[in-house]
């Protein structure tokens, strides 16, 4: 039963695993696929489904294992080129789709080759189409593995802010997801995130041990 709201939506690791343990077990190829571009979108540093829609090969260098293209929020809104660095993971998924070649322009076959991503309402009818789409396999998935909360294409982005900013060996700081997820500024990234960053902060604070007190024996 679902009982989250969509903003506290996120999965944590556990459930990240229970995804991948339900894609190995999954026979439907498509789903599996959109699977796919999910743990892609979490391991590229919360890229949106627009982002991935568009997502080209010609913004992949495999040498220096990194990511650049144009990170897009809306048709209308389009971000200076971004740089971001790619893990294990996220290479791992991009020989997947590298060795089907399905298509020679774009890394997922959410569009043909011949699509005009320029053109603003191609964009955005080809957008809502895919996610549509997508979104309901993966509330498919989610109900199957009962997450507590419904399962869409947004719901990466918001887990790998969540974990990134609380993992207890390689947290990484606000400044850092902020620049990761191509926000304008780290008000955008404090605004959305900095409630859930509250018990990990109060761990690093009595970390710190300092003892600058009195004895009032």
């Amino acid at each position: 039963m679902v009982t989250e709201t969509l903003a506290d939506a996120k999965a944590n690791k556990e459930q990240l695993k229970q995804l991948v343990n339900f894609y190995t077990e999954d026979t439907e190829i498509r789903r599996k696929e959109y699977l796919e571009m999910f743990l892609f979108a979490f391991h590229a540093g919360g890229l949106r489904i627009i982002d991935i829609i568009t997502l080209e090969w010609k913004h992949i260098d495999f040498e220096k294992r990194e990511m650049k293209k144009v990170l897009i929020k809306t048709a209308k809104y389009q971000k200076q080129r971004h740089l971001i660095p790619l893990t294990d993971s996220a290479i791992k998924i991009l020989h997947k789709w590298k060795d089907m070649g399905r298509t020679k322009r774009y890394v997922f076959d959410l569009l043909t080759d011949s699509v005009d991503v320029t053109n603003q309402t191609t964009l955005y009818e080809k957008r809502n189409s895919v996610t549509r789409k997508v979104n309901q396999a993966l509330h498919v998935v989610g109900e199957k593995i009962k997450l507590p909360f419904s399962l869409t294409f947004h719901v990466a982005r918001h887990s790998f802010a969540i974990n990134a900013l609380n993992d207890e060996t390689h947290p990484l700081d606000m400044y850092q997801v902020s620049r990761l997820l191509g926000h304008a500024s780290t008000a955008v990234t404090e605004k959305v995130y900095a409630d859930y960053t509250k018990e990990f902060l109060g761990d690093k604070l009595r970390e710190l041990n300092f003892n600058f007190v009195p004895n009032f024996d």
